[in-house]
């Protein structure tokens, strides 16, 4: 977890290669966002993900989290997630 700008806190995770595809991501972040939204008592997570990122948005999206903007990153479109409880 991250602060993320002003607009609250951002859920974030990177992966060796060698650890794709296997659930890893998922099984890390689900804990991490209900820590955050349950014994934390955050009113929300975020997440911003590089357009185009089909992993990551999979991972996000099974999370519960939805869009809600697309921003300009150092490498191009970022789209905003964020799931309240």
């Amino acid at each position: 977890m991250r602060p993320l700008e002003d607009l609250g806190v951002e859920v974030l995770y990177s992966l060796s290669p060698a650890a794709w595809g296997r659930g890893f991501a998922t099984e890390a972040a689900r804990a991490v966002v209900d820590h955050a939204l349950t014994t934390v008592g955050l009113p929300e997570v975020l997440a911003e993900v590089d357009e185009g990122n089909t992993a990551s948005t999979r991972v996000i999206t099974r999370l519960g989290l939805t869009p809600f903007a697309t921003v300009q990153g150092e490498l191009g479109p970022l789209i905003r997630y964020r799931l309240r409880p």
